[in-house]
């Protein structure tokens, strides 16, 4: 499997490739492979996936193996890394179509809550 190791370069607008919009948030979070747990926050999240930024640097996390993505009040999913760096990285979510459309209405509805 290719490495994922730095953000992915493109003429286009990430924001044109994305599926579903990014809401910004701080949440506290923690991201577990194997027997590593790393402390991190949530800068931005959206239906299918996650930035976040680590509270220290991350060491051993490996690009090429899911992690559980957990954030506390709201439960645990699996997630792939999509791209890491030692202080932040990009998550994809591994939910089903269903559970997709429920995080989007779930984060639509915060949002709405919040303006």
């Amino acid at each position: 499997m290719p490495s994922h190791s730095a953000q992915p370069h493109s003429e286009t607008p990430l924001a044109e490739h994305r599926a579903h919009d990014r809401h910004p948030t701080f949440a506290k979070a923690t991201i577990c492979q194997g027997q590593q747990e790393l402390s991190c926050t949530v800068q931005n999240v959206s239906a299918s996936g996650a930035l976040v930024e680590f509270d220290m640097e991350r060491i051993g996390l490996s690009d090429d193996k899911p992690v559980t993505f957990s954030v506390p009040g709201l439960g645990d999913c699996m997630a792939d890394l999509r791209w890491i760096t030692p202080q932040k990285a990009g998550l994809e979510f591994r939910l089903s179509e269903r559970e997709t459309q429920v995080l989007e209405a779930f984060l639509a509805s915060r949002l709405a809550d919040e303006f």
